[in-house]
């Protein structure tokens, strides 16, 4: 009996401790992505203001990685860089599907060299992407004779 109880004891425990972290995991928040949601809930004019107020921790650069050309955050809208992190002060929240904080390394490994920085990753909906074809104009509006 007690031997049962010394083995399914520690099991149980286990059991519970694995399913209160998945419960937890659930409700976490991914401190790298802002999503519509977020930016809904305020009136924000741009996504500077956004991002000043919700991740303000995303616009401090860590410390010149090179004297002769340091790193700078860099700003993409749609996989397209845009510029430096003011641009966000450019950028309406109109159309923001997700707003993403790239680091260094992945930014490197993805953009290259010159992003050990980070990236803050801008994504529209629907995308801005040059490569689509653009919307075929309305031309039944010409027909009139």
């Amino acid at each position: 009996m007690y031997a049962r109880l010394r083995l399914g004891l520690p099991l149980l425990l286990l059991c519970g401790a694995c399913v209160s972290s998945r419960a937890n995991a659930r409700h976490r928040v991914d401190m790298t992505v802002l999503t519509q949601d977020d930016l809904v809930d305020h009136q924000y004019e741009n996504v500077l203001e956004a991002v000043q107020t919700l991740r303000s921790n995303w616009l401090n650069e860590r410390g010149p990685d090179s004297f002769a050309a340091p790193s700078h955050i860099w700003v993409y809208v749609d996989n397209t860089r845009v510029g430096g992190v003011q641009s966000l002060a450019t950028i309406s929240t109109r159309y923001i599907s997700s707003i993403r904080k790239v680091n260094g390394i992945d930014a490197t490994a993805r953009w290259g060299i010159g992003h050990s920085a980070g990236v803050i990753a801008v994504m529209t909906w629907p995308p801005q992407d040059a490569s689509l074809p653009p919307t075929p104009p309305d031309t039944t509006a010409h027909h009139l004779n």
